[in-house]
């Protein structure tokens, strides 16, 4: 039955839409309370590497495995395993990579990105592998012993059942280590093994040869044994016994052997593998190491914390391809063309070997996972990015020396301008142009981000950070310093009313904020006269970083302090899940990133952002109160039809979460579940049966990071984003 309401069409629309939008706008400011922390570098021990396929491959704790093309940028691969194992050991050989782990798993990739696995069902766990004499050959505990002449099919032989660590393909010889001190050996098609005397019951731990026959094993208390024909064994005679020897290796080239440590920053080297007497060569780690490898003309250490270090001289000195993420600054952040771009400093190696620190930009396209963009360094100078901007299909980075640097996507950097001796701290883009300030008064803006100029129009304090809204750039500094300007080159100063120093200002909601030191939060509507605002709910003592709008105002701090508001709305303060200080904040493709000191990073999720949609909920609702079925001078109110809609819960997700569908009900409905390249992870159809159908998916096994959730029907799609914790 339908009811006919008359009344006046437009002063309706109005109404509603106010109310419509009021509504949407606290609904989705609600929905951004849920902060999660993110790890810009995984933290999981690695305990073997390899080479082949034009790539590094390396393996670890919770089944990790991480890729790299060149030693310094690593991704995490989708093993297709849980997270509740290791894997130990990992080789190339024959166009093959072989990993082996724990509860008898063996993995195989002719990439290392796309990979098959086999159990084996025992439950053993599988140590290490190595390949020679056409055939590959596996050790582990309780006597685990397998062979394959192709990775694929494997035959187990007998061999007691002692726990094995590692075996080495040494002059035609295998040669497998383990507990006890036992050594085992194998003529080269490894059916037959036999036990040879070491001499020690100390735990032997790796084993590896050189070219001319010499195989060497270390182990606990300082083992160091070494043989030329695999069965009569001389120990080291200045062995140190407070070091537990974890790897070993060889440069085939000169002879030279190499061997870790599991319980201090040291490195052994020897000549010959017979000679040891050098004083042990720190590593400049802050971890311990699992292996050693020799991969492309270096020594390459796996580690603690997921720490890779690398030798070009034979052991004497150490030095690390990769950033350490895990301590760097984020200063700033922006998004642009479809990339996160976070920039800032880090310790070059572990800040123990008074290197310094560097420049360093990260890019992420969904927020979660992140690379090390090629940034310009200086020699001796421009050791740290303060500001990225993202304007005219460009990135801007300013920071040290006034070094002025662009990139397209966050990952490739060239520069423009140097100013040595001068700092910038902010940059933003408004208006067609760019603008960048700070210390001691320093203004400089640009067209293109390319060709710069100065401002002659300064103060004499040091600026913080500078923002664009409602037709004027407004700069914010030390006590309370606030000056507008309508290009970025003519400034007027003026007095905010606090003496606080201002760290961050954005324009939203009709309005300038302004926020700063010991909780300091000012507004503006036209930039000049500026008045205290105060929050109506419990914040804590806090000195205020940053500021976004976003359909509401987003404000970082201190000891991990996020704050949410309308003003004269809402506010609210949730909980991040750090307590380091946050320095900066982003939005874009419907998520929050807050960065800050020592690698932290928070992300909330807009779960009402749907990108890959034809309309969002908001726009729906738009368009149900103005559509084009309102009649000029009434209005049929009736029951509608359930729209077509699907949301998830929980998000972020830990081992499964539910979907709930409306509007299909008697329809078949297909859920595809997908990885962030693509991949399909899984897909089923089920059938609604009523006009709420729920179903709940398992994500048990799969790698943390972001998956998509794709909801169709005959006639309808919806894309949702699902991040696993």
């Amino acid at each position: 039955m339908k009811k006919i309401i008359t009344t006046r069409p437009f002063h309706y629309f109005i109404h509603t839409l106010t109310i419509v939008l009021l509504i949407l706008e606290i609904f989705t400011a609600d929905a951004q309370s849920v902060w999660t922390g993110l790890t810009l570098t995984p933290e999981q021990q690695l305990h073997d590497v390899a080479y082949g396929a034009g790539k590094y491959v390396a393996v670890g704790a919770n089944n990790i495995i991480r890729t790299s093309t060149n030693g310094a940028t690593w991704e995490t691969q989708q093993s297709g395993l849980s997270n509740n194992g290791t894997l130990y050991g990992i080789v190339f050989a024959h166009n093959l990579f072989v990993a082996v782990g724990s509860q008898g798993m063996i993995l195989t990739s002719p990439d290392g990105i796309s990979w098959s696995t086999k159990s084996l069902g025992t439950g053993q766990i599988l140590r290490s592998v190595t390949f020679g004499y056409e055939s590959f050959v596996i050790v582990g505990s309780a006597g685990a012993l397998l062979t394959s002449p192709d990775g694929q099919n494997w035959t187990p032989r007998p061999s007691g059942v002692d726990n094995l660590n590692d075996v080495a393909y040494v002059n035609y010889t295998f040669i497998a280590v383990g507990s006890q001190g036992v050594i085992k050996t194998s003529s080269a098609f490894a059916v037959d093994w036999s036990v040879s005397g070491s001499g020690t019951v100390n735990e032997l731990r790796a084993v590896r040869g050189s070219s001319n026959g010499r195989a060497v094993i270390v182990g606990d208390k300082g083992t160091i044994l070494h043989s030329d024909n695999g069965k009569n064994w001389t120990p080291d005679p200045y062995q140190d016994k407070t070091l537990s020897l974890s790897g070993v290796e060889c440069n085939p080239s000169n002879g030279r052997f190499v061997a870790v440590c599991s319980n201090k920053n040291v490195a052994l080297v020897s000549p010959d593998g017979i000679n040891w007497g050098d004083a042990p060569k720190p590593t400049g780690s802050a971890w311990n190491f699992n292996r050693v490898r020799f991969l492309q003309n270096s020594f390459l250490a796996v580690g603690g914390v997921g720490t890779f270090r690398s030798s070009y001289n034979n052991g004497y000195s150490w030095s690390s391809l990769t950033t350490n993420l895990r301590n760097m600054q984020i200063n700033g952040s922006a998004f642009g063309n479809g990339n996160f771009v976070a920039v800032g400093s880090a310790p070059l190696d572990n800040g123990s070997t008074g290197l310094g620190n560097t420049n360093l930009a990260i890019v992420s396209t969904d927020g979660i996972n992140y690379t090390v963009g090629q940034t310009v360094k200086l020699v001796g100078g421009a050791k740290s990015i303060n500001d990225v901007a993202f304007g005219n299909n460009l990135f801007v980075a300013v920071g040290a020396d006034a070094l002025i640097q662009t990139s397209p996507d966050g990952k490739n950097w060239t520069y423009c301008q140097v100013e040595f001796g001068q700092n910038l701290i902010g940059v933003t883009y408004g208006d067609g142009r760019f603008v960048a300030v700070g210390l001691h008064g320093l203004i400089m803006w640009s067209y293109d981000g390319l060709v710069w100029k100065k401002s002659t129009n300064k103060v004499l304090y040091s600026i913080k950070t500078v923002a664009y809204g409602n037709g004027m750039f407004v700069l914010v500094g030390p006590y309370g310093l606030i000056g507008t300007s309508p290009d970025g080159s003519t400034w007027s100063y003026r007095y905010s009313g606090t003496t606080n120093h201002l760290n961050g200002v954005a324009f939203g909601h009709n309005q300038w904020i302004a926020v700063g030191q010991n909780n300091t939060i000012l507004t503006s509507s036209d930039g000049n006269k500026w008045t205290p605002l105060t929050p109506n709910v419990a914040i804590g003592k806090s000195d205020y970083t940053d500021i976004i709008y976003n359909t509401h105002f987003v404000i970082t701090g201190t000891n991990g302090r996020i704050v949410r508001f309308i003003p004269n709305t809402f506010w609210s303060n949730p909980s991040s899940s750090t307590y380091k200080h946050l320095n900066t904040i982003s939005y874009g493709n419907g998520r929050y990133i807050a960065g800050g000191n020592s690698g932290a990073l928070q992300m909330s999720i807009n779960p009402y952002y749907y990108p890959d949609t034809p309309g969002s909920p908001a726009e729906e609702a738009l368009f149900r109160v103005g559509g084009t079925n309102m009649d000029e001078n009434a209005v049929e109110e009736e029951t509608p039809n359930v729209a077509f809609n699907a949301t998830t819960y929980p998000n972020p997700v830990d081992d499964q979460f539910s979907v709930n569908i409306e509007g299909a009900e008697g329809e078949k409905v297909r859920l595809q579940l997908l990885d962030v390249s693509g991949r399909t992870i899984l897909d089923k159809v089920v059938t609604a049966e009523t006009g709420t159908h729920q179903e709940t998916i398992p994500v048990t096994q799969k790698q943390t990071g972001m998956y998509v959730l794709r909801v169709s029907t005959a006639t309808h799609t919806q894309s949702l984003k699902i991040l696993k914790r």
